[in-house]
């Protein structure tokens, strides 16, 4: 029996020993034969303008598993970057250090003819495509260009033998991506490194068409660092830290992101060659929270619950020495929502601790005027183009609080009604507590005004703005206002204080409201809409006529409680009172004369 065994043993020995040499005999083998079909693959089905080579083709049969090194792309000997003669300007320089794939399910190939793959690794793959203009702006996509099949010259029969392509797990480590226009250096877009994970993602080669129903994956991650992209007017980059996107999760997350201008604030408007709002953006953390994949992939639908934005940094600059761009009519928020070509609901946004300056260089001013919000926390509701919502009188709605220079506390709300043709906006909002010396970063170097003195106690208002024009009321409370007129002294390039127009300054502006011994003065806002500038211009001018009704000498702009108006409605309401008399008394006439036609027609009868 032992003698028995121990012969057993010899042989499964033997036939493993053998097993295992043929294997690897076989597996040497099939190194050369992956290599050369890979080689006759390359050869029959070449990519237009591109050569395509592999170094080295590894096959590991016990683990079913294949890899090829050094897998370059790059344009031919005849292609020229300078060519506008070929059929696909689009050009290609890639290169991959390994491309692994294992767990290849051979009989289910065999079978059904299904490519079934249980994971796929691709290491350092650095990609830099020279494009044309028209796809930096989207007119064509590098992903049809050289996914599809008619690009890569595979006859449509050989795809028809694979009924479906079906990946377990698909990683990408490492890799770069760069974009640039024909003839320039600088990249048009580029990621310095990027990382992908693919789980269960499935390809039916039947859709190929169209690659968006074609794709489906059940979870998908993506890491990118250090991206960056230039507009396409060239006055901008975009810089981005790290950007996270879950296909799981649901969500898109930029660590940083920034839009830095390539111009400084003098330089910016000679680029641009009219006047113009130079911006820049600086925000920390922006996360796009519980997004619909599914409706944005297949039906072209934006769907998202929840923005989030922490501390952005947003510094506006205008030069008004620039000519105006009387062409330019930029539209309203919702205007520009609504025609969106491609659906979109977002249910909130909010900002978190937010920044924005606001510069304005006046004509021959030497400095900008200066807006300062700090501590800015908002919320924006209702961000949608459905019609359903539309047509049901919906408005998108923002309310938020900040600090006006740091210092005041500040509240706002505004309206943008959907629906309404003649309603651009409702504004309301208030501010406590506010020494107006603030305000002089921007009355220095806009109005020539420094306020030496002057307490808000108390300001509200409320505007309603129509297609042409805004109006409203605004209770402005304060005492104690002193004002300073400056004069500009060129051969010394500074100002300085000029005593006469001070005297007449102080004169005519009222120190306080209520006045002593009289009722609070309630000012009529009322704006003619400059429709060459944007929403914030209409809005802001709106309430400094405000400002300027309630401090101001005269009360033609403040309303009169006795009557329900102010003085010029006053005027308009005599006007028409005057009106409805004349009427009367044409009327008058009129009946008598005709009566007298009557009477002596009766007389002669």
């Amino acid at each position: 029996m032992k003698k028995f065994v121990k012969v057993s043993l010899w042989v499964i020995g033997v036939l493993a020993l053998f097993l295992v040499t043929a294997v690897f005999i076989i597996d040497k083998k099939a190194d050369t034969i992956a290599q050369k079909m890979v080689d006759d693959f390359l050869s029959e089905h070449p990519l237009p303008h591109h050569e395509v080579t592999v170094e080295a083709v590894n096959v590991n049969l016990p683990a079913r598993a294949v890899s090829l090194h050094e897998l370059k792309i790059y344009p031919d000997e005849t292609v020229s970057l300078q060519s506008d003669n070929l059929e696909n300007p689009d050009l290609l320089n890639a290169q991959i250090d390994e491309i692994e794939i294992r767990g290849v399910k051979i009989w289910k190939f065999f079978r059904k003819k299904i490519i079934d793959v249980g994971k796929i690794t691709i290491e350092n793959p650095c990609f830099i495509f020279t494009v044309s203009d028209k796809t930096i702006k989207g007119k064509n996509k590098l992903s049809n260009r050289y996914i599809q099949q008619k690009n890569l010259n595979i006859d449509s029969s050989e795809v028809e033998k694979i009924n479906m392509v079906i990946v377990d797990k698909l990683k990408i480590n490492n890799g770069s991506l760069k974009i640039l226009k024909h003839a320039e250096s600088k990249p048009a877009f580029e990621v310095k490194e990027y990382s992908v994970f693919i789980k269960k993602a499935k390809f039916d080669p039947d859709k190929i068409d169209d690659l968006e129903t074609a794709i489906y994956f059940k979870e998908t991650h993506l890491l990118a660092k250090g991206g960056t992209i230039q507009t396409p007017d060239g006055l901008y980059t975009i810089y981005t830290g790290m950007l996270a996107v879950s296909y799981a999760d649901a969500s898109i997350i930029f660590d940083t992101l920034r839009i830095i201008p390539n111009y400084s604030k003098v330089e910016f408007g000679r680029a641009v060659g009219k006047q113009t709002d130079r911006f820049a953006i600086g925000i920390d953390k922006l996360e796009v929270l519980d997004v619909n994949w599914d409706e944005m992939i297949t039906n072209d639908k934006n769907m998202i619950r929840y923005v989030a934005i922490h501390q952005p940094c947003l510094s506006i600059f205008r030069d008004q020495n620039m000519p105006f761009d009387t062409t330019n009519f930029p539209k309203l928020p919702q205007d520009a929502i609504k025609e969106l070509k491609s659906f979109l609901k977002i249910d909130s946004v909010r900002v978190i601790n937010g920044y924005l300056e606001y510069e304005e260089l006046m004509k021959r001013a030497e400095k900008p005027g200066k807006v300062v919000l700090s501590q800015l926390n908002a919320t924006c509701y209702s961000i949608t183009n459905d019609t359903a919502f539309i047509n049901n009188n919906g408005s998108i709605i923002v309310k938020g609080d900040f600090k006006l220079y740091g210092k005041a506390p500040a509240q706002i709300e505004i309206k943008l009604p959907l629906n309404e043709k003649n309603t651009d906006f409702i504004l309301t909002g208030s501010v406590k507590d506010a020494d107006m010396r603030i305000f002089n970063p921007y009355t220095e170097h806009t109005a020539m005004v420094v306020i030496d003195s002057g307490n808000i106690k108390q300001l509200q208002f409320e505007a309603f703005a129509a297609n042409d024009t805004a109006s409203g009321t605004m209770r402005l409370l304060y005492d104690d206002l002193k004002i300073t007129v400056l004069k500009s002294e060129k051969k010394e390039d500074i100002l300085r204080k000029n005593k006469f127009l001070s005297f007449v300054g102080n004169a005519a502006v009222r120190d306080q409201n209520p006045p002593k011994g009289k009722p609070e003065r309630i000012a009529e806002m009322f704006f003619e809409r400059n429709k060459n500038k944007a929403l914030f211009n209409y809005m802001i001018k709106t309430l400094v006529t405000g400002f300027i009704a309630t401090i101001g000498p005269t009360d033609r702009h403040i309303r009169n409680e006795v009557y329900g108006g102010s003085t010029h409605q006053k005027k308009e309401r005599k006007q028409f009172q005057k009106e409805q008399k004349q009427e009367k008394s044409h009327t008058k006439r009129k009946q008598k004369k005709e009566g007298r036609h009557q009477k002596r027609n009766e007389r002669r009868k």
